[in-house]
């Protein structure tokens, strides 16, 4: 009886231990797993956004801190840029997105005095004016575009009866 007992409590010591080392080793691969987790690199690239407007950076803007100053033409009886009723004349927007790493959209509104009336625009000196509506425009433009310039016409209307 003796040696049967002998034999059963070697089985239990030597069940034990092995029990005790598949748990040691366990916790330790899991905690590895881990530690290898906490100790990883991750490469990624951030996308450029960096847009400006007549050399102005508009990150972080809704307006833009300079002020547009348009261009009147010069005729018979007024000299060039005075301000006078029936007026015409233009200013440019240009837009540098050469530092843009992703497509974009843009919306162009204007705020203009009574007096003065934007009736077209034009993209990128292309001679094609298009009708400027009151809610503005909005088009895209792809990544990395260098410049995008637009000619907004304007024109001062006198309503005024005599």
């Amino acid at each position: 009886m003796k040696k049967e007992l002998k034999k059963d409590l070697r089985f239990i010591i030597i069940f034990i231990l092995v029990v005790t080392i598949s748990f040691i080793y366990l916790f330790q691969s899991t905690y590895a797993k881990y530690k290898k987790q906490v100790n990883s690199n991750v490469n990624s690239t951030i996308a450029s956004w960096n847009i400006k407007i007549n050399d102005e950076t508009i990150n972080n803007k809704k307006t833009l801190t300079n002020s547009i100053t348009p261009t009147f033409y010069e005729n018979e009886y007024v000299k060039e840029n005075t301000l006078v009723p029936g007026i015409k004349g233009y200013f440019d927007i240009n837009i540098d997105s050469s530092k843009i790493d992703v497509d974009f959209n843009y919306e162009v509104n204007t705020v203009l005095n009574n007096s003065t009336n934007l009736t077209d625009y034009e993209l990128n000196d292309s001679c094609t004016k298009q009708n400027f509506s009151t809610t503005g425009i909005s088009n895209s433009l792809p990544k990395n575009t260098k410049n995008t310039k637009i000619r907004f016409y304007v024109e001062w209307i006198d309503d005024v009866l005599m």
